[in-house]
């Protein structure tokens, strides 16, 4: 009988030491899921933004060459601050987490 139970308790301790490392390894992934989403939306509110300072680039040295201001110049800035708070927005969320 005593041969039995000490038979089965290295087994038994494997066991629950597998589950454990599992659980850790499944949290790490989940963790890295997490991180690859938020670095993703990251570089695409980056990208935005600086697709929005290349049209106000742009307009402005259209601008200067015609030595006239029009209303595309206003729309771009409006497009560019709007971009430009959703990348602070999105930021700002991130840091408090």
């Amino acid at each position: 009988m005593h041969a039995l139970i000490y038979g089965c308790i290295p087994s038994l301790l494997t066991g629950i030491l597998l589950y454990l490392v599992q659980r850790v390894l499944r949290r790490m992934e989940k963790r890295g899921e997490h991180r690859a989403d938020w670095e993703r939306e990251r570089t695409l509110l980056m990208l935005k933004n600086l697709n929005a300072i290349g049209g106000i680039t742009e307009k402005i040295a259209v601008c200067v060459k015609n030595e006239r201001v029009n209303g595309d110049l206003e729309e771009r800035m409006r497009e560019y601050k709007r971009e430009k708070s959703r990348l602070e927005d999105f930021l700002r969320e991130q840091a408090m987490r």
